[in-house]
């Protein structure tokens, strides 16, 4: 899954909470290399009720088993399935880490799971339940619980995402297990930063900015905080800042400034106005675009259509895409055409919008190509008729027993034009 880099090693030290110590040494990543990979039920309110429902089994804090389950919304999963899995350094895995879709999760979990260790013990739990499958590709979170498979790497950014929504400064730990070089990552766990931990076994935590980051494997069941697998013992590490190392621990009642629904806390990260419920004006408030429409709180318009996203969604169409009907004409071009953008041929003429000179009037060009057929029909039964010449030109009118040479018939005599003329032909 990770392919082998080039790197330079700095020392950091990994310590139990009992009398022994391991040293470990943190990564700083040099290479150039471009490499191409590729809601829960505690509540109904949490995601409006979707298409994949995921149930899972976990402990709250006096060890009770509860069932936690979550519904997650087709179009979320077709979002993220059609989103870039590329990336070109280990800095660039942060974007598997997608915390926005888990923030009113986790405060429903929070509700059953008051303590540090059980809340980061029910996402371990949750993680661990998702049975192990090797990807080519790095999966987003959503794709992963969706697809119910995934690798350690799949499974620690969906544990890493739920630690940053609920505000726990939180890592990834990459390793390099088996391999004679020592230049690559094979195996990915997370590490979460918790103000107090007690345990009754050793639990390993890193030393890192001044915080202690206790790892945490997803791989399989039974792995609790703090639990180094052996054979990572003596393993050199390389630690993957993603968004929660640089946020403070989340509060009981998180500070929303401007009543928008999200925290003052994911506005800095998403770069909004903490101040301001919409900060593009586009009549969408920052929470909706985010969680809602997944389009962007910081552009009015999305899809760069000519139209805000806030009158998109009030329209029905699609404020991330730009033609809609998809009948090649953008949005805003419907809108100043007076068309239906979510229709392609708005006036029904069987001419599709962007070809129809008149795209709101069903009888133009229609009632102007039957006009002109019917006009190249009377010129054809004209030039039809002027073929019928006359067969004598000013003949004596005192021969009656003329006949036509075509068909046999007497001819008539025409005083008018001299002329003698054949009335069948």
């Amino acid at each position: 899954m990770f392919k082998p880099i080039r790197y330079r090693a700095g020392r950091l030290l990994l310590r139990k909470t009992g009398t022994a110590f391991a040293v470990l040494l943190l990564l700083c990543v040099s290479f150039n290399a471009a490499l191409s990979l590729g809601t829960v039920s505690g509540t109904a309110s949490v995601f409006a009720p979707g298409d994949y429902e995921r149930t899972y089994s976990i402990h709250d804090d006096r060890g009770d088993s509860r069932s936690f389950s979550m519904s997650i919304p087709e179009e979320t999963y077709r979002y993220y399935k059609g989103q870039s899995h590329s990336w070109y350094s280990y800095s660039d895995l942060e974007k598997f880490v997608t915390p926005q879709m888990f923030t009113n999760l986790v405060l429903s979990l929070s509700d059953i799971c008051t303590t540090d260790y059980s809340f980061i013990m029910a996402i371990l739990e949750i993680a661990q339940q998702i049975p192990y499958k090797e990807h080519d590709l790095e999966l987003f979170p959503v794709e992963t619980m969706v697809e119910n498979a995934g690798d350690c790497s799949d499974k620690s950014y969906v544990a890493a995402s739920f630690l940053v929504a609920k505000g726990y400064y939180t890592v990834l730990l990459g390793f390099d297990v088996g391999s004679p070089y020592g230049i690559g990552v094979s195996h990915l766990a997370i590490g979460v930063a918790a103000s107090v931990i007690e345990t009754d076994y050793t639990a390993y935590y890193f030393e890192y900015e001044g915080k202690k980051y206790y790892y945490c494997e997803c791989t399989t069941l039974g792995w609790r905080i703090g639990e180094l697998p052996p054979e990572l013992e003596d393993e050199e590490a390389l630690i993957i800042e993603v968004g929660g190392h640089r946020q403070a621990q989340i509060h009981a009642t998180p500070l929303d400034s401007d009543g928008d629904g999200l925290t003052d806390r994911l506005e800095q990260i998403y770069g909004t106005n903490p101040h301001k419920s919409d900060t593009d004006n586009d009549g969408l408030t920052d929470y909706y675009e985010i969680y809602i429409s997944l389009t962007d709180p910081l552009k009015a318009d999305s899809d760069f259509d000519g139209l805000n996203d806030g009158a998109e969604i009030a329209a029905g169409t699609n404020p991330l895409n730009s033609d809609s009907d998809g009948d090649g004409l953008t949005d805003g071009e419907e809108k100043s055409l007076r068309t239906n953008p979510l229709k392609v041929d708005t006036d029904g003429d069987l001419w599709s919008d962007s070809i129809d000179p008149t795209p709101t009037d069903f009888f133009f060009p229609n009632l102007m190509i039957i006009a002109a057929g019917c006009g190249v029909f009377v010129i054809a039964i004209l030039v039809k008729r002027r073929k019928r010449v006359p067969i004598m030109i000013a003949p004596p009118t005192t021969v009656p027993s003329q006949h036509c040479p075509t068909c046999g018939n007497p001819l008539v005599c025409v005083d008018l034009y001299q002329r003698w003329y054949c009335l069948k032909c």
